[in-house]
């Protein structure tokens, strides 16, 4: 049961579906085996920051790391995604950046991208301005993945924009996009990304003539569907 539990709030959690009617996940907690909980865990965690319950959000991924004995990786990278996106909502971007560090330390041994891809846009640049200037090799191999990725995303999720951003944003002109759309200045995501504010201007403008859109508010259903 516990296990059925697990797998409906997976499926319905990470593919940002109500989990209406789902027995409550945390009162099968117990009956999951740890690493399983860990990332059971992370899938509550998601969930709050899906409802914007950023201090939600951190404390449970903060709370399994605490009670954590021995190493689960693939629980922990997850969970150490969920707490760099908080940190990014909340403009703790250094705090975030030590944390994704952290966390990517620990996958590139094995070469586990896969929450980096999965969890791209919601770190909000954080790739970009911490694996691009130093492991170029590495990041054009995410930015190959995270278009694969997306393009499936939107297909389901808005297909009558998945041409349009899937096939002609870069990861890096969807990061500076969705940053655009959370209210960002030109002068913030020019600090956050180590670039000038004219070049984040031209980056703007090639995306909003890409998109067919005239201004920031615009960019919300083509980067957060």
């Amino acid at each position: 049961m516990a296990s059925c539990v697990f797998a409906g709030y997976l499926a319905t959690v990470l593919m940002h579906l109500p989990a209406d009617g789902l027995p409550p996940l945390k009162d099968f907690l117990p009956y999951l085996p740890v690493g399983i909980r860990a990332y059971a865990i992370y899938i509550l965690a998601h969930n709050a920051y899906l409802n914007e319950e950023y201090e939600r959000a951190l404390g449970l991924c903060q709370s399994v790391f605490l009670m954590l004995d021995g190493c689960y990786p693939i629980a922990m990278e997850y969970l150490y995604c969920v707490i760099i996106m908080c940190l990014n909502n909340q403009k703790k971007h250094e705090e975030a950046r030590e944390i994704l560090m952290k966390a990517w330390n620990m996958a590139k041994p094995d070469g586990f991208l896969e929450p980096f891809i999965e969890h791209h846009g919601l770190m909000l640049g954080q790739i970009e301005a911490c694996i691009k200037p130093t492991e170029p090799e590495n990041y054009k191999r995410l930015s190959q993945a995270v278009i694969a990725f997306s393009r499936g995303w939107m297909d389901i999720h808005n297909p009558q924009l998945q041409s349009s951003v899937t096939d002609k944003l870069t990861s890096m002109e969807f990061s500076i996009a969705m940053l655009a759309s959370k209210g960002w200045t030109n002068r913030e995501i020019a600090d956050h990304l180590s670039m000038s504010v004219n070049t984040i201007k031209h980056y703007l403008s090639r995306i909003f003539q890409t998109l067919g859109v005239e201004k920031r508010e615009e960019l919300k259903p083509f980067v957060n569907k």
